[in-house]
């Protein structure tokens, strides 16, 4: 469950985050 919601934070946060290698990691 809270990875979920971390994913879903990090989706959010993906256009704000420079660091599209660190989306990829979370999602991994």
């Amino acid at each position: 469950e809270l990875y979920s919601v971390m994913v879903n934070r990090v989706d959010t946060s993906k256009l704000d985050w420079p660091d599209k290698p660190a989306i990829n990691d979370w999602q991994d």
